[in-house]
């Protein structure tokens, strides 16, 4: 019989890889997401439920479709990225629907689950305004300042109140991802498919830097830490830890390659760090957050994932993955 497990944010960007990915190793899945259309996940998954989490009166939806369901695991990848967006409605996206959904959680009971995975964001550390490549975020170390991004501040919240699920003795474990590159299913982007887009424009780009993971890299690696993971822990799963400069010259490079293109850029321009800061203030091209988060840095350690279900990301991965988004 297959093991059943609920991923719940089903149509989204990592959720509907996952439900492919699930498929393919064998798993029951059943989905849960706010849209009504879930034409690209259809034929993975065994039964797809509608439901707006923002919205308190869902709870007890949830609450039946987990008892029906009755899963052995949960995968929660619910929430947005979106630096335009003020605390209220960045709050309203990431932090109400978990909430909502870990009331439900707490009202089925303890469902004989084996694991509840939280995918969260290694934005929940806070960002480094250091340039030390040395300076790994890892999972006991951060550099959190509350109220100095509202991205960090939202993701952390959601992380902590996922953190009181597992101290009340559900099986949960907190997985967060570095900075997504791919092609998802059903045509879902992550916001380093516009940066893509710019760098091949010619646009300059800002003086931070990021851990860039590939999305199947990271499909991968929740599948193995659905199996392997261990109870009660926090697992940052990153990539590549490359400046936006570095990671502009891999773009220009692949695109090269990809279109045989004879010409390939070796210069990029970067934004000082006092330019990107007015122009944010202003809202010149940029607001205020893109340029706080673009000039500041989130290198990241994997050993720990990779100690504990072999977790692997090479420069490969992150090649090919922008290779899909272009």
């Amino acid at each position: 019989m297959k093991e059943k497990v609920i991923v719940i944010g089903a149509t989204g960007y990592i959720g509907s890889s996952l439900c492919k990915e699930l498929h393919k190793e064998n798993y029951a899945v059943y989905a849960v997401a706010f849209e009504k259309e879930y034409d690209h996940i259809q034929k993975y998954i065994e039964s797809y439920i509608s439901l707006d989490l923002t919205n308190e009166e869902n709870t007890q939806s949830l609450v039946d479709f987990l008892c029906e369901t009755d899963p052995r695991n949960v995968i929660i990848a619910v929430g947005a990225v979106n630096y335009t967006h003020n605390l209220k409605t960045s709050w309203q996206m990431n932090v109400i629907p978990i909430e909502n959904i870990l009331t439900a959680m707490r009202k089925a009971g303890n469902l004989k689950y084996k694991r509840i995975l939280f995918l969260g964001s290694v934005a929940s550390h806070g960002f480094n305004t250091l340039k030390n490549k040395e300076n790994l975020i890892t999972e006991k170390y951060d550099t959190f300042q509350k109220g100095r991004s509202i991205y960090c501040d939202v993701k952390r919240k959601a992380t902590q109140l996922f953190q009181q699920l597992i101290d009340e003795g559900f099986p949960g474990i907190i997985i967060e991802p570095g900075s997504l590159v791919g092609e998802s299913l059903g045509g879902r982007e992550t916001t380093n498919s516009g940066l893509i887009q710019k760098i091949l424009k010619g646009y300059p780009v800002l003086s931070g830097g990021a851990s860039y993971i590939s999305l199947a890299v990271l499909i991968k690696g929740i599948s193995s830490c659905l199996k392997k993971g261990k109870v009660g822990e926090t697992y940052i799963l990153g990539g590549e830890n490359l400046t936006m400069k570095e990671f502009a010259l891999v773009v220009n490079k692949v695109y090269s390659d990809k279109y045989h293109q004879k010409k390939i850029k070796q210069s990029v321009i970067v934004l000082p760090r006092f330019i990107s800061s007015v122009l944010g203030f202003f809202n010149l091209v940029i607001n205020k957050q893109q340029a706080l988060l673009g000039s500041s840095f989130h290198y990241i350690d994997n050993s720990k994932a990779t100690n504990d279900f072999n977790y692997e990301h090479s420069n490969n991965d992150i090649v090919t993955a922008i290779k899909s988004s272009i």
